[in-house]
């Protein structure tokens, strides 16, 4: 009897701590533009922590499941816009939103010449001769 109960206790121990263990939640929302509001299809959510992540659906919409953790790094990002980086301390499923601004590009005007080289070769080659 006494060995059953031992068994028993083992079982029941073991169990508990697969389920705590496997706790797991969920963070979902949206990844829209701060200024138009507009979903951004693509958009990239990650958990720093684990290094998990998923994109934004066509309607800007994501779901990310994380095991519980005391807290949790999300990095949002997107081509052409600022990387948000949100800290979270989460028990249960949570569900936000989250807005990305947009970054002005960074462009240069270049000026470029053609030269033609009058050799036996007839080389072409291009000059950058200013970058404003």
């Amino acid at each position: 009897m006494k060995f059953y109960n031992t068994i028993l206790v083992s079982v029941i121990t073991f169990i508990q701590l697969n389920f705590v263990s496997a706790q797991k939640i969920t963070i979902s929302g949206y990844v829209k533009d701060a200024v138009a509001k507009e979903a951004l299809i693509g958009a990239s959510v990650v958990n720093a922590n684990t290094k998990t992540g998923t994109t934004t659906n066509q309607y800007g919409f994501f779901s990310l499941t994380v095991p519980v953790a005391d807290t949790i790094e999300l990095l949002i990002s997107f081509t052409s816009y600022s990387i948000q980086a949100k800290k979270i301390t989460a028990k249960e499923n949570l569900r936000m939103d989250i807005l990305l601004e947009s970054q002005q590009p960074i462009l240069a005007k270049l000026l470029l010449q053609r030269e033609r080289m009058t050799t036996t070769y007839k080389k072409r080659r291009w000059v950058l001769l200013t970058c404003l």
